[in-house]
């Protein structure tokens, strides 16, 4: 590990001391002590393009009541400096905010927030750290978030009650959590951290008071700054001081005595089984990720090859916690001998396997690219947070990389290491915990959803610092090349990527979806491809108005050379392979990331380019008209851009690519004019409802949407209505789409959606045009993802525009805003509200509620 060995630095502020300070694998890192109250900040000072901030309590509980969870909530609902509510959507207004969320874990609870610059992270420091420590936990607040029954026999409603219900209704997480609890025996990690829904009912507002007293303390705080300026230490010494409680820190968590045997009842109907090994303390670190990939997500996954094995969140290698376990869930009971012989397992371990595990494992650490989107410094600090908030040492932890390079340069010593690990984790005796998850005998009804509330009045955010200006530029990165091929260099990642894009010819073709699925089974079959390759990612979609394959790949630089030299053969016999059905994919995104899919669908109506979209890759896919026809070749030119490849490299490979016959067997596309309005019914609980529509100012319509999101919808979806979830989405380009999540009052917030701006025309002013302005620069200046880079340069060249030329032209507009621009984008805007398309997600019993109430509201399409 480098260590600096020169003298210690002084703290950059005289409210904290420095007693460790050292060079890392992700540059230097100062590990400081808050005087006053004991408080710990690992701060990384290098310059970064997203600044981020977080705080984490050890949050250990002894009941299945979610008291972390819903603590969790309720700070988001306003505090004592900082008394906006709902504070959430009101500093994403206010605040020039990249990211903001939290997040309860087993053993503790965490919370983080992002900025494009330095200037704009410091007062979102402040706010958050008001938030945890003096949270206003009013008695409003806990029925909406947590739980309470209008009626005295009517039945409970609250945002939270509601997304456990829905997750316990899942058979695979409720075997998760069982398992969870067996191989912790009931010790601290071992509960239920969001919440059971029997449980949680006898949760109050007392008890939620005394839990945030006892843990959410100067002394139990654990923050990290990744970037960010001297400034923020002053904004954290001055959350620290002023907290409400003091307390003693919090010891280690202790695991309890695993529970061997555990059977538990459940509504589905459905018979699972799950085994549990907790992990020895002894194992190294570094071995964690590395075991991972060998036994489940990489090239090699030896556990994965076993009969009847359930893959999904039961199967897994837990590390967010201070006790590590292994979980394997299966849809009939494991053969015993094949159980036992699991002690043998490390004798199939071969070098090859684990040089491939660690190639996979080190890709993992250093991928910024994930989704949904987070912040650099959040992935790095994630991992290190649960060992560090139970004594481990977090320059160890940020040092895992270089770790995993030195075991990849000594691959005997990794393969021996692995052994010796899996010798002590599948022992003789056999798994620590075993569950059964069986059918209830009575099956219990979900309770029916109460009616909507009154929403609770909005009260706007007053930031004490605002932020120092708005930059002038959209942050470009340099880009080289010529013709078809790009290079975009300054990039610092540890990964190269690839991004390729076939052009279909000029008409577009039949959903290119089922041929994009074949071949993302064609390359996943590729055995140097899948075991050198991080991520490779296959879609269809539409650029330029053309249908377009595109391909993402990702890996360390030695290993993308050698998956550069294989596509070409990889793709040579493309054009054989049938199409594969993308009906099942498209389900399978719609219950694991149904904003995207609701997305595609409400802007198919905006424009060509994006109904071309949603015919090539969304719902509108399924809703053409086959026709039997012939091959029909992707004949447009093949382009390419990456990073961390030789310009070279991707020229030549351009070259040898435009020369294969990628082709796609289907007839050119039939797409149905979008009506007034689409209903899906789909095979998932929760139900969304949204408009899309088209902005003709998108810098006034960002900072009205986000201001009618704030004062107005949040409050009367969220609160009043109980929805889980709001979106809304705007591209520079004026295409808007605006829609609610697990929603059990559908045409009511659809009359709400129409009226937003209407709702907060009285209360425009300056003053919220300068609140506002400052939350859309944040959106419009949220770095993108890698491969969002890479995408968006290629949709420039393809249709011969610049990089990011509309999200600079909205910046340059959105800091020429005046109050008059804003009153007369309010009238286009909310005649727009009146006439956008319609789109309704759920069930067909309920949608056809729906339609009994205001016939012609929509078309109902139930072949999804």
């Amino acid at each position: 590990m480098p260590v600096d060995d020169a003298p210690l630095p002084r703290a950059a502020h005289p409210a904290f001391d420095l007693p460790a300070a050292r060079r890392t694998d992700r540059g230097l890192a100062q590990l400081l002590r808050h005087r006053a109250t004991g408080a710990r900040l690992l701060w990384l000072p290098d310059p970064r393009p997203e600044p981020v901030f977080t705080i984490s309590f050890p949050t250990r509980l002894r009941d299945d009541r979610g008291a972390a969870h819903v603590l969790e909530h309720l700070i988001f609902r306003g505090s004592e400096r900082y008394p906006a509510d709902p504070l959430y959507p009101a500093l994403t207004e206010a605040g020039m905010v990249s990211f903001l969320n939290a997040s309860t874990r087993p053993d503790y609870t965490t919370f983080h927030v992002a900025s494009p610059t330095p200037a704009g992270l410091t007062p979102l420091v402040r706010v958050l750290s008001d938030m945890v420590f003096n949270p206003n936990l009013a008695l409003g607040a806990f029925r909406e978030e947590a739980w309470d029954r209008p009626e005295a026999d009517g039945p409970a409603r609250g945002i939270i009650l509601s997304e456990m219900r829905d997750y316990h209704s899942s058979p695979e997480a409720a075997l998760a959590l069982a398992l969870r609890s067996a191989a912790l025996g009931g010790g601290e990690g071992a509960f239920n951290q969001g919440g059971d829904p029997a449980e949680l009912l006898k949760l109050t507002p007392d008890q939620l008071r005394a839990f945030h007293q006892r843990a959410f303390t100067p002394q139990n705080a654990w923050m990290t700054l990744w970037g960010g300026e001297a400034a923020a230490l002053e904004a954290i010494d001055i959350g620290l001081r002023e907290a409400r409680e003091q307390g003693a820190p919090m010891p280690p968590a202790r695991p309890g005595v695993p529970r061997r045997l555990s059977e538990i009842p459940h509504a589905s109907g459905r018979r699972l089984f799950g085994l549990a090994w907790r992990l020895p303390p002894e194992i190294a670190p570094e071995l964690l990720p590395l075991l991972d990939s060998l036994l489940l997500t990489g090239p090699a996954t030896l556990l994965r090859r076993m009969p009847g094995l359930v893959q999904g969140q039961a199967t897994a290698l837990s590390r967010d916690m201070a006790h590590p376990f292994l979980t394997l869930a299966f849809s009939d009971a494991p053969d015993p001998q094949q159980i036992a012989g699991l002690i043998h397992l490390s004798q199939e371990v071969t070098s090859s396997a684990v040089a491939a595990a660690l190639r996979h494992a080190l890709a993992v650490c250093y991928d910024e690219d994930v989704t949904p989107r987070r912040p650099q410094g959040l992935l790095v600090f994630d991992p290190l947070l649960a060992p560090w908030l139970n004594g481990g040492d977090p320059f160890a932890h940020l040092d895992i990389g270089l770790k995993l390079q030195a075991l990849l340069a000594r691959p005997e010593k990794a393969h021996r290491q692995v052994i010796a690990a899996m010798q002590k984790i599948f022992r003789p005796e056999g798994p620590d915990s075993r569950v059964a998850l069986v059918p209830e005998r009575t099956a219990a009804q979900r309770p029916s959803d109460p009616p909507a509330g009154r929403a609770l009045p909005f009260r706007p955010l007053r930031l004490d610092h605002p932020a120092d200006g708005i930059p002038d530029r959209i942050p470009v990165p340099e880009i080289e090349g010529a013709g078809h091929a790009w290079l975009v260099t300054g990039d610092e990642s540890r990964l190269a990527r690839l991004c390729i894009a076939f052009l279909a010819g000029a008409e577009g073709y039949q959903p290119l979806a089922a041929q994009a699925a074949a071949l993302a089974q064609a390359l996943a079959r590729h055995d140097l491809l899948a075991e050198n390759a991080r991520a490779l990612k296959v879609r269809a979609g539409a650029c330029g108005g053309r249908g377009v394959i595109w391909l993402h790949l990702s890996a360390l630089p030695e290993e993308m050379l050698r998956c550069i030299r294989a596509l070409p053969g990889a793709l040579a016999g493309h054009g054989s392979l049938a199409g594969v059905d993308p009906a099942p994919g498209l389900r399978s995104l719609m219950i694991s990331r149904p904003q995207t899919v609701i997305g595609l669908r409400l802007r198919a109506g905006l424009s060509a380019e994006a109904r071309l979209e949603d015919a090539h890759a969304g719902p509108g896919m399924l809703l053409q008209t086959l026709r039997d026809g012939g091959p029909v070749p992707l004949s447009g030119p093949v382009w390419l851009a990456g990073t961390g490849i030789a310009l070279s490299v991707l020229t030549d490979l351009q070259v040898r690519l435009s020369a294969l016959s990628v082709a796609s067997y289907h007839p050119p596309l039939c797409l149905p004019e979008p009506g007034a309005g689409d209903g899906f019914a789909l095979p998932v609980p929760f139900h969304a409802v949204g408009l899309g529509f088209r902005a003709a100012d998108p810098a006034a319509a960002r900072v009205l949407l986000r201001a009618g999101e704030a004062a107005f919808l949040w409050p009367e979806i969220r609160g009043a209505g109980g929805a889980y979830g709001l979106r809304c989405e705007l591209s520079s380009t004026g295409e808007a789409a605006i829609f609610t999540a697990r929603d059990p009052h559908l045409l009511r917030s659809l009359d709400l959606l129409r009226g937003a701006v209407a709702a907060i025309r009285p209360s425009l002013s300056f003053d919220l045009l300068q609140r506002g302005r400052i939350g859309a620069a944040g959106q419009l200046l949220t770095p993108p993802g890698p491969h969002e880079v890479l995408t968006e340069v290629l949709r420039a060249r393809i249709s011969g525009s610049a990089p990011w030329g509309a999200a600079q032209a909205e910046l340059s507009r959105l800091q020429a805003l005046t109050s008059e621009d804003l009153f007369r984008s309010a009238e286009d805007l909310h005649e727009a509200l009146q006439t956008a398309r319609v789109v309704v997600f759920g069930p067909k019993e309920s949608l056809m509620v729906s339609l009994k109430s205001r016939p012609g509201l929509f078309t109902l399409y139930s072949d999804l």
